[in-house]
This record gives C-alpha cells, structure tokens and sequence, in this order.
C-alpha cells in the first residue's frame, strides 16, 4: 500500500507539467496561425488595391477626356476653369503614379513579424480608402458631365429646331 499513494502524488505534477507544455505549444501555434492570417489578408488586400488602383487610373483618364469635350464643345477650352481642372487631374494623377510605386514596393512581407503585418495591412487600407474617395470623386464629375452633354444636346435641338422654323416660314 506505500507504493500506491506516492505514485498517485506524482500524477498531479505530472499532469501540470503535460498542460503547460501542450499549453505553450497551442500558443506559439495560434502565434503562427495569426502571422498566416495577416498574410493572407494582406495578399488579398493588395491585390484588391491593385484592381482598385487600375480602376480608378482608367477612370482618371476617362473623366479627363470627358471634361476636355466638355469645354471644347462649351468653347470653354482654354477658361480658367480648364486650368483649375488640368491642375487638379494632374496633381490626382501624379499622386496615383506614386502610390502604383508604393504598391509594388509593398508586396515584401516575407519576413514581417505579426505587429509589421497589422502596421502594413493599415496601410493598405489607407490606400484603399483613399483610392475610393478619389475614385467617388471622378464619379461625381462624369455625372456632371453627363449633365453638361444633355445640356448641350438640348441647346443643340433648339437651335436645330429654330432653323427648321425658319426655313419652313421661309425665312432665311
């Protein structure tokens, strides 16, 4: 009977250690887990952010090509309000050639630790959201183009509908 109650005393040690070990263990493995979320949420994000990115680049375009119609058919091509827009398409274009540098630097995360990771996934974020206000901008202007267009279009038709009256009271 003395051989039974001291290996019965080892068993709650024994047991502890088994915990602690299998414990630390669990964390360093959810550490891990967690630096492979982040990189495979920081992949996705870039990738969003490049999409975004040539996106909004084509509609940065488009929107210029647009406004430039605008006041050529406006015979306001070179207005101070021509200015003004050049400047700013200029100033959102180059901040876009410096962020597609920023991007493509960015794709190095390899060897980031966890706190990198979230400082980086941020950042893109902040990217993002920036891309987004820009591109909700151009929107905005190609909506006010489409206004100017039907506003053309319709002074257009009266002036087409004028003539016509004209030559059909044949007056000329």
């Amino acid at each position: 009977m003395s051989a039974e109650p001291n290996w019965i005393s080892y068993l709650p040690m024994i047991l502890g250690s088994v915990g602690a070990i299998t414990g630390v263990l669990s964390y360093r493995n959810s550490k891990n887990f967690k630096s492979l979320d982040l990189r495979i949420e920081l992949r996705k994000s870039c990738q969003d952010l490049i999409l975004i990115h040539e996106s909004v680049m084509n509609l940065l375009e488009s929107t210029d090509k647009s406004r430039k119609a605008i006041y050529a058919a406006s015979g306001q091509l070179d207005s101070g309000a021509m200015v003004k827009w050049t400047q700013k398409y200029e100033e959102d274009y180059k901040y876009l050639h410096e962020m597609s540098d920023d991007i493509t630097e960015g794709f190095s995360f390899a060897n980031m630790n966890t706190s990198e990771l979230e400082d980086k996934l941020v950042e893109v974020s902040g990217f993002t959201t920036g891309l987004r206000i820009i591109e909700k901008r151009y929107l905005g202007y190609l909506e006010e183009d489409s206004k100017q267009r039907d506003a053309i279009r319709h002074g257009l038709e009266r002036i087409q509908d004028a003539r016509n009256a004209r030559r059909n009271t044949g007056v000329d």
